[in-house]
């Protein structure tokens, strides 16, 4: 579960704040992707799903305050470390020190021009995308309007079925686009980077029976690109 990718590193700096703040030497051990998980009958008892099902209480949660109303189901990066007591009905219990929230989605079927129009085809690049359960992990960038301006709710996975996919595509892999509707002009000098996580559902290993997917790309400075996914039927 010990595990760092350019996903994270984005994150760092925001997640470590608060742990510094209360003691220099108290610095949490582990950082992983998870699905918060919040009862209905309390939001104070929330709890998390990491990528292997693997479920984690935290017992300590005294370094932050985390609102997780209306969050359950969504995808958050944790740090925390794990506590010696057990908590029954989960698998650990942590001492959690901070909870970044990230941007979670639905993939989105368009079947003609008009509903593909909605969700724009300007420029939207990856630096990294990764599969991990029931989750498509992207680290992306483009250009905005200004340095401070996020496209997260704008930029979409989509199952184009207006197109055939490319001929070069390997059999067994679901065919989608990463596409961004820009919301009024944007500058090339400004360019963004946000993390979406993007739920597989039916585009997951378990309904498809395939090996994975395949991503078109169009990066703000380049040629349209394909990236191939393969299932992490580890987690899955």
């Amino acid at each position: 579960m010990k595990k760092q990718y350019l996903l994270l590193s984005l994150l760092c700096l925001a997640a470590f704040i608060p742990a510094c703040d209360k003691d220099e030497s108290d610095y949490p051990s582990y950082i992983s992707f998870a699905t918060v998980a919040v009862p209905a009958q309390s939001s104070r008892n929330y709890y998390f799903v990491l990528d292997d099902g693997a479920t984690v209480y935290p017992s300590d949660k005294d370094r932050i305050m985390y609102n997780a109303n209306g969050k359950n189901g969504n995808r958050a990066v944790i740090y925390y470390n794990f506590l010696a007591s057990s908590v029954p009905g989960f698998d650990h219990n942590i001492a959690l020190y901070d909870v970044v929230d990230i941007t979670s989605k639905e993939i989105v079927m368009a079947d003609n021009a008009g509903s593909l129009l909605t969700l724009g085809d300007s420029p939207v690049g990856i630096d990294e995308a990764r599969i991990s359960g029931d989750w498509l992990d992207i680290c992306c960038y483009y250009p905005a309007q200004n340095a401070t301006s996020s496209a997260e709710n704008r930029i979409s996975l989509v199952d184009n079925r207006t197109v055939q996919p490319p001929t070069e595509m390997p059999q067994g892999y679901t065919y989608l686009e990463l596409r961004l509707k820009t919301n009024g002009e944007t500058s090339p000098l400004n360019i963004r980077r946000s993390c979406i996580s993007y739920r597989l559902g039916e585009y997951g290993s378990a309904s498809t029976g395939g090996k994975g997917l395949y991503l078109k790309v169009v990066p703000p400075d380049g040629e349209p690109t394909y990236l191939q996914l393969d299932y992490d039927l580890k987690t899955e």
